[in-house]
């Protein structure tokens, strides 16, 4: 009978483990801090995001920053600092800007979306060309 009442006092308490393993993952997040993304498009076409968490900016984490206009689409990987990170200089037109970052063992994930209209070309953008230009002239 003590050997019946220990085997499933084991078979138990190995279901316990299994069932506290695949959801101890969530059980936790409260412990996490939250976060939010903020997306800042200029007229010149500089994008920046700034992820935060009591609204300060959290440094060295991951960003993933998605652009898309049209057909054409470009995925940016960006690390955070203590103020908002440029991203990319986009030429003229409207873009659709989503940005995520996946959480860790500190920080809950965030997304978030934004939508850019550029009106102007930036003197960098515009530096750029020509450099690029001479480049190709010169080989």
């Amino acid at each position: 009978m003590n050997m019946k009442k220990i085997i499933i006092a084991s078979v138990l308490a190995l279901m316990v483990l299994g069932c506290v393993s695949t959801v101890s993952a969530g059980w936790f997040d409260f412990l996490k801090q939250e976060t939010t993304l903020d997306i800042n498009s200029t007229s010149n076409g500089s994008v920046f995001v700034d992820l935060q968490s009591s609204n300060k900016s959290v440094e060295n984490k991951t960003v993933s920053v998605f652009v898309q206009t049209g057909a054409a689409n470009k995925t940016f990987t960006v690390n955070t600092t203590s103020e908002p990170v440029l991203v990319c200089v986009l030429v003229p037109g409207e873009y659709n800007i989503s940005a995520n970052f996946t959480g860790d063992d500190n920080y809950l994930a965030s997304n978030a979306t934004a939508t850019a209209q550029v009106t102007e070309i930036s003197q960098n953008t515009v530096d750029q060309i020509v450099t690029d230009i001479n480049t190709a002239l010169t080989k």
